[in-house]
């Protein structure tokens, strides 16, 4: 690895039958300004779906939500997969699932 390089880490623990899921961005070394911008935008977007998830909301319109806020950002393009989050406990990728074909609403408890 070089100095400036960016490195992705996926982790996860396990504990009394539960998991966890955790990603990281890092840099070697001092941080590109690409490097970071997209992390400002990232906590951008991140603090507004903070206050848009809730009870009540389906977990497609919070899909959507980060998709509209990372056109704003122009960083759509760079978008993961088909979902933008899920659930954790004892899978590491449990419901919900947080992707545009999911109709659940958000609730204080999944089962």
């Amino acid at each position: 690895m070089n100095s400036g390089d960016e490195v992705l880490m996926d982790f996860g623990t396990a504990f009394n039958g539960y998991l966890t899921d955790t990603a990281r961005m890092a840099s070697i070394g001092p941080p590109s300004e690409k490097l970071k911008k997209a992390f400002d935008v990232e906590r951008k977007v991140f603090e507004e779906l903070l206050k848009f998830m809730k009870p009540g909301v389906k977990a497609s319109d919070v899909y959507n939500k980060t998709m509209d806020e990372l056109d704003k950002h122009g960083y759509r393009k760079y978008r993961r997969g088909e979902r933008v989050g899920h659930g954790v406990g004892v899978e590491f990728h449990e419901k919900p699932h947080i992707g545009p074909m999911n109709i659940q609403f958000f609730s204080l408890t999944w089962s």
